[in-house]
């Protein structure tokens, strides 16, 4: 069955197009103090090569789950940007959007950017300044129709983009609730289910974790020094070739050995899953059924990356 691999907020009835603006979902960690993905979605970039760059997950309310991310940088003239990049560009063409979102505190002097990009075969730009202050922010903007006959991909983003012109360093800048939704009225900030946000985020990333013999697949030595594995996909990914990444894991029978694996040999992913070959030191023999774990007492991961 032909299934499609783009989608789109509205396709599921949602009205905020950003995808983890509550800053509830954090598979790569809750702290980070270089340039790359934060919480889910969210990428923080150096904008002049050389800033000190922090972000953290901060709870806002612990009883609701609520959270937020604060951000500093330093030292002075640098620039910092934070951005996500939004799926399928052509749901956005001849829109009226608007972007709202909460500044929860800002203790930076002067003002930033909020621009809006759009990615590929059409050029869109549009800059806001937004003031210095706490509290709910909206913009309300058109995206044009995007042009007639250009060819557009998979990889074609619409991209908003927080821009800090840093003037001076400052200590801490939080935001939370971040809101793209179509019309010209920022309405409350959509709520959904952990479950669902987690989901539409690991589309794009997904990260399987755990300690003490955590299972993540399963499958059979190939021979000794190399074992063949396949991993199921918890959603389906944007693309059928993700990035993968892995520390800490072993092979396993749980009977006689426990052997670390080094590297991977083969890798042949589809939308729904993955089948890798890695490598190990001699151990076992072929045929021999194994299993993919964290060691015993040990943390150990894999992850797919199948951002745009």
């Amino acid at each position: 069955t032909e299934v499609d691999t783009e989608i789109t907020n509205r396709s599921f009835g949602f009205k905020n197009h950003i995808i983890n603006g509550g800053f509830d979902v954090w598979q790569r960690g809750t702290s980070f103090t270089t340039a790359g993905f934060t919480a889910d979605r969210w990428y923080l970039a150096d904008g002049s090569n050389g800033c000190v760059l922090t972000a953290a997950k901060q709870v806002i309310d612990s009883n609701s789950f609520k959270h937020s991310i604060n951000m500093t940088v330093a030292p002075t003239t640098l620039t910092a940007i934070f951005l996500q990049k939004l799926e399928n560009i052509s749901v956005y063409s001849g829109k009226t959007m608007t972007l709202s979102f909460n500044i929860a505190q800002n203790t930076r002097v002067g003002t930033f950017q909020c621009n809006l990009f759009c990615s590929g075969g059409n050029y869109y730009n549009k800059s806001f300044n937004i003031e210095n202050i706490a509290g709910v922010q909206s913009f309300t903007f058109t995206i044009p129709d995007l042009v007639t006959g250009v060819p557009y991909d998979a990889n074609d983003s619409l991209i908003v983009r927080f821009l800090v012109d840093n003037t001076t360093s400052f200590a801490g800048l939080t935001f939370e609730n971040v809101q793209l939704e179509e019309g010209s009225v920022a309405t409350p900030f959509e709520q959904r289910p952990i479950g669902l946000e987690l989901s539409l985020c690991q589309r794009y990333y997904e990260k399987l974790d755990g300690t003490n013999y955590a299972s993540f697949g399963s499958g059979f030595q190939r021979n000794t020094t190399e074992s063949v594995f396949h991993i199921k996909y918890s959603t389906r990914k944007r693309t059928d070739y993700p990035t993968l990444t892995f520390s800490g894991l072993i092979c396993t029978e749980r009977t006689t050995f426990d052997q670390a694996l080094t590297g991977v040999a083969e890798q042949r992913f589809g939308y729904d899953g993955a089948q890798v070959r890695f490598t190990h030191p001699a151990v076992g023999a072929a045929g021999k059924p194994v299993l993919l774990s964290s060691a015993s007492a040990t943390y150990g991961y894999i992850a797919f990356d199948a951002e745009l």
